[in-house]
């Protein structure tokens, strides 16, 4: 009971995970993407009366009992005293800073464990929407542990896309291995560069895809 309003309460959460990646996966997989952000954290957003976060290894819930504004004033200050108290741990997460913060579309930035886009070499991947002039981008990101996974994986999307599809040869950039397909009129175009296997995937404009990725390739150069 919060207030003179025996009516009135909270239900809290906690869901303790192995990791911070699998908590971060059980959160992205149950937000709601027309909700707003936390400004408190990097994963959380409020919908309705509930609040959702994603703190170290712990998917948590606070669930006020209405939106009535004394009631949400308190879940607030608890939520707060959540953020201060759990532990502020992202390992396992670091894959998804190859993806860009800028154009992307809030509460877009998902995990897929494995078998993103149906292929197997594509596991452990973040996976965000960005707003372009023409329309939306799907483009995921892939950390592995050396360069020579990331170099097998791109090897292994080359083969498909080369056998399933018809692959771009004017498309290259300096420094990095990177390749354009289409397959039945959508575009997919995919960068390795050290550890990280980077790209645009089921594009439908092709010119927009290529220079997403171009300006990515520049950016993250060096």
């Amino acid at each position: 009971i919060l207030t003179s309003n025996e009516n009135e309460f909270l239900d809290v959460y906690l869901f303790e995970m192995d990791s911070p990646l699998n908590a971060f996966g059980i959160f992205s997989a149950e937000r709601d993407p027309s909700s707003p952000p936390l400004d408190l954290v990097a994963d959380g957003y409020q919908s309705g009366s509930g609040t959702f976060m994603r703190l170290g290894n712990i998917y948590a819930q606070v669930l006020a009992s209405s939106t009535d504004p004394a009631t949400m004033q308190i879940a607030d200050g608890f939520v707060r005293q959540l953020v201060r108290t759990l532990p502020a741990d992202d390992s396992g997460l670091e894959g998804r800073s190859l993806l860009p913060f800028e154009n992307q579309v809030p509460g877009s930035l998902t995990y897929i464990n494995d078998n993103a886009y149906g292929q197997a070499a594509l596991n452990a991947v973040f996976e965000a929407t960005y707003r372009i002039e023409s329309g939306e981008l799907t483009v995921f990101a892939q950390d592995t542990a050396d360069a020579e996974t990331a170099r097998a994986n791109w090897d292994a999307l080359l083969e498909f896309y080369g056998k399933y599809g018809t692959l771009d040869a004017s498309v290259e950039a300096e420094g990095v291995s990177v390749f354009a397909a289409d397959v039945f009129d959508q575009w997919s175009v995919i960068f390795v560069r050290d550890t990280a296997l980077v790209g645009v995937v089921n594009a439908t404009d092709r010119d927009a895809a290529v220079a997403f990725v171009m300006n990515l390739i520049e950016a993250t150069a060096g």
